[in-house]
């Protein structure tokens, strides 16, 4: 399944607004690198929580459909590359750059 380019920015955007990480997990809670519990207002009261709870909320959905995405798109690359290897145009193998870009693809 292809991701959209409206549901792309929809991820970039869920992320751009959490909290910046790292995070880390102490039993059931998660917290900030700043030590700050992510997902609910900080005593410094900043608010971050509603973007950090929809981080995360869409953290299951969003992370699978990018894998996902990612596969089809090195299959894709493989599967050019293959069809426009330099076997194809009459170059030497360490002249068209086909073997590197297949290698960046393992």
């Amino acid at each position: 399944m292809t991701i959209t380019p409206s549901e792309l920015e929809e991820i970039r955007e869920r992320c751009a607004r959490a909290t910046p990480g790292p995070w880390c997990s102490v039993g059931s809670q998660v917290y900030s690198s700043g030590g700050r519990l992510v997902g609910s207002p900080s005593s410094s009261g900043s608010g971050n929580c509603v973007y950090d709870n929809n981080f995360i909320s869409h953290a299951r959905s969003d992370i699978p459909r990018l894998l996902e995405e990612i596969e089809r798109l090195k299959a894709a690359l493989t599967a050019i590359s293959k069809h426009h290897c330099c076997a194809w145009v009459g170059m030497w193998p360490d002249d068209c750059g086909c073997h590197a870009a297949n290698e960046a693809l393992k």
